[in-house]
């Protein structure tokens, strides 16, 4: 599968702990993360984050865990600076 023209998939490889909330976090790649760019435009993640290889789904983190995985995300080709947000 290729991006849009204009466009490049990223991979983000990373790791969530959960620090505060008692009762667990659920992570749920539709809802809480983003990819926001230098200019402040945000990014849903590729549903083709699916078929990597170590892939971060739904998942309920149990306060004091951490939790690693990889989403994908479509974004211009123009930038090269993100920050990954999770809420």
């Amino acid at each position: 599968m290729t991006p849009k023209p204009g466009y490049k998939y990223v991979l983000v490889d990373f790791a969530l702990k959960n620090n505060g909330y008692p009762n667990g976090f659920n992570f749920n790649p539709i809802i809480n993360p983003k990819l926001k760019d230098a200019d402040g435009y945000s990014y849903t993640y590729s549903l083709i984050s699916g078929s990597v290889p170590g892939y971060f789904g739904g998942t309920t983190i149990a306060q004091g865990e951490t939790a690693r995985g990889k989403l994908v995300f479509e974004v211009p080709d123009k930038q090269s600076t993100y920050v990954l947000l999770v809420e």
